[in-house]
């Protein structure tokens, strides 16, 4: 299996002559923008905290769930991979989130300072994380850790996020869990008008379920391209 995440118009239709199909899920861009920059910027504040009013969840009490930002180190990766293999099953579709791709992709990147917030349940164990990064002034939440479901327990650790990047300018996360987005949408995220994200596939064998609708688990924010904007904009990841 061959993916393609956020192409151009052109590439959709070379992609289409060459017998790649789209995914018919949904992959969307979230923002939250925390400093308005222009007065016509009012607008998305306005439309922010009406996100909030429009997307209500439970509040999940402490027994619930403590939330924690761990150092990412061994450790935890190895017990993020081991919540992942506990939540596995509730995704059809998924790049693996084993312990040598989380080690590869979070601890031994070259250049980004990554940072993951976690839910520990009464055992301590790990229920379900969310791993960011920041810059001088963007920041982005780039992969999901844990089950499909579960929005009250993800708007948890998003709101936890959003605290703690109150310096940023802006924040997106672009994700194809209906959970996740409605969780973001409930702390005051809203979705651009170009939000959609393509995302095509070329099988050998063609699979029906990776093209149904909410079966791949998508998390953007990670591209080249991303990390060139952020550099642009703010310089190099913060320490």
């Amino acid at each position: 299996i061959v993916m393609a995440l956020g192409i151009s118009d052109a590439a959709t239709r070379l992609h289409a002559s060459q017998g790649w199909q789209p995914y018919r899920g949904a992959i969307t861009q979230l923002v939250r923008r925390n400093r308005t920059l222009r007065k016509r910027d009012a607008i998305l504040r306005a439309l922010q905290k009406a996100n909030k009013v429009r997307f209500p969840l439970s509040r999940l009490s402490s027994s619930d769930g403590t939330i924690e930002e761990p150092e990412i180190d061994d450790a935890l990766i190895n017990d993020l991979a081991a919540c992942w293999r506990a939540s596995r099953a509730s995704w059809p579709a998924a790049v693996d989130r084993s312990a040598p791709y989380l080690r590869w992709r979070y601890l031994e990147h070259p250049t980004a300072d990554y940072r993951a917030t976690v839910m520990r349940d009464k055992s301590g164990t790990i229920v379900a994380a969310l791993i960011w990064r920041f810059g001088d002034r963007q920041a982005a939440i780039v992969d999901l850790i844990g089950p499909a479901g579960h929005a009250s327990m993800k708007r948890k650790l998003v709101a936890n996020v959003f605290g703690r990047l109150r310096r940023a300018d802006v924040i997106k996360c672009t994700t194809s869990d209906a959970a996740l987005k409605t969780a973001l949408l409930s702390c005051g995220a809203y979705m651009p008008r170009s939000s959609v994200v393509r995302f095509n596939l070329w099988e050998r064998q063609p699979n029906e379920v990776h093209l149904a609708d909410r079966s791949w688990l998508i998390m953007g924010g990670d591209s080249d391209g991303e990390f060139l904007d952020a550099t642009a904009s703010g310089g190099p990841p913060a320490p």
